[in-house]
C-alpha cells in the first residue's frame, strides 16, 4: 500500500476570479489517500483506503488487516461547509463513487471473504484467500446509511491485492452501472465466470 502522513482532502472553488480553496480537512491519524470524491446538495463524499484509525464525527475508525496488509476502505462525508457528518470503514479497497439525484452514494471495491471488516457489508461470502471479491453497494447520502449491498465472490489475487480496476456510473433517477476487471475468475449468483487469458472485464446494471 502506499503510504502518505495523513489522509487529505481538498475542495477547491471552481470557475470563479480567485480559485482559492474553500476548506481542506485531514483524516488526522490515517495513512493513505483519498482517491475519490462526489458531491450532491449538501454534502462532499470521500473515499479511499488508508491503515491506522482516525475519528470522524465522533466515532473511532481503524482498519484491519486484510491478506497481511493493513488496509481498509473509507467513505466520509462532510457538509459543503467542510462539517463532518458519517463516515464507514470496511472491505480491503475501494475505486469509485457516484451520487444520484435521489440521494444515492454508490460505491465498488473489493473485499477478503470472512475479514471481521466486512461486517458493514453484512459478512457476506467470499474466498478468504483474496481480496479480489467484488462489492457494489449503495448508501444513503444524506445519513450514511446502507440502503443495499451486492457481493461477488472472486478467484484470486493475480499481481496486488484486491479488485484490479472498478467504476461506477448512475443515472439521475439512481440507476446504477459498474465496470470492473477481475482475474481469475467471479461468481456471479450460481454462474462462476472464468477469465479468458489473465483477465476479463465485467459490467453490471442494478435497480435503484
Amino acid at each position: 500500500m502506499r503510504t502518505s502522513s495523513s489522509v487529505l482532502v481538498a475542495l477547491f472553488v471552481a470557475g470563479v476570479v480567485t480559485g482559492q480553496p474553500q476548506w481542506r480537512r485531514r483524516l488526522d491519524g490515517a495513512v493513505g489517500f483519498a482517491l475519490g470524491v462526489a458531491t450532491h446538495g449538501n454534502r462532499v463524499v470521500a473515499v479511499g483506503t488508508f491503515a491506522n484509525t482516525f475519528t470522524f464525527a465522533a466515532r473511532e475508525h481503524s482498519s484491519t488487516a486484510n491478506l497481511g496488509i493493513d488496509q481498509d476502505a473509507f467513505v466520509a462525508a462532510w457538509t459543503r461547509d467542510g462539517e463532518e457528518r458519517w463516515a464507514w470503514n470496511f472491505a480491503f479497497d475501494i475505486d469509485a463513487i457516484a451520487m444520484d439525484l435521489n440521494d444515492g452514494v454508490t460505491l465498488i471495491g473489493g473485499y477478503q471473504g470472512l475479514s471481521p471488516d466486512t461486517a458493514a457489508l453484512g459478512v457476506p461470502d467470499g474466498n478468504a484467500a483474496s481480496a479480489a471479491n467484488v462489492y457494489v453497494a449503495k448508501l444513503d447520502r444524506i445519513h450514511g446509511s446502507w440502503r443495499w449491498v451486492r457481493t461477488f465472490p472472486g478467484g484470486q489475487d493475480r499481481g496486488s491485492p484486491g479488485l484490479d480496476e472498478g467504476t461506477v456510473a448512475v443515472t439521475p433517477d439512481g440507476r446504477p452501472a459498474v465496470m470492473g476487471r477481475f482475474h481469475d475468475t467471479l461468481r456471479v449468483g450460481s454462474r462462476a465466470w472464468t477469465a479468458n487469458g489473465l483477465s476479463d472485464l465485467f459490467q453490471f446494471g442494478f435497480e435503484p
